[in-house]
């Protein structure tokens, strides 16, 4: 584990809603509170697990803010855009993607790295030559003429 880490504030404490690796992404559950870890990279994510195994039942860290260790599920290159495999795992997040933040450090699969916490969506935005660009409904991306 490289790098240093910055906490802006304390771990926000949730009921571990399964079983919880350290350092890995987490979700919301259904029930108000709790967290999972992520498994998709289209998941709500909310923050990053601290440094313990949790098992379901018990209190969780989710660090929502700050330059946080989480462990890299793939080849992570410093300032890729990351978002959760199917474990947790931070990787490379792609467009049309969720993003918990930026790799701040190299690393492939298995390596504690750290990452900028700024959740956002990952996009390629390129105005056409006709002044057309991606823009949101809410629900939906649609390509359309801006002034």
């Amino acid at each position: 584990m490289g790098g240093s880490y910055n906490y802006p504030s304390p771990p926000v404490a949730r009921k571990a809603a399964a079983d919880l690796n350290p350092y890995r992404i987490l979700k919301g559950n259904a029930n108000d509170g709790e967290v999972l870890q992520s498994s998709a990279a289209a998941d709500q994510h909310l923050g990053v697990s601290g440094p313990d195994a949790v098992t379901s039942g018990n209190t969780a860290s989710l660090h929502v803010d700050g330059i946080v260790p989480v462990e890299y599920g793939g080849n992570v290159a410093v300032g890729d855009p990351l978002t959760s495999d199917a474990n947790g795992k931070a990787v490379v997040a792609t467009a049309g993607q969720r993003s918990i933040g930026f790799a701040q450090e190299v690393g492939d699969d298995g390596t504690i790295g750290s990452a900028h916490l700024a959740p956002h969506y990952v996009f390629n935005i390129a105005p056409g030559a006709d002044g057309q660009v991606l823009t949101s409904t809410g629900t939906a991306w649609q390509s359309e003429v801006v002034p």
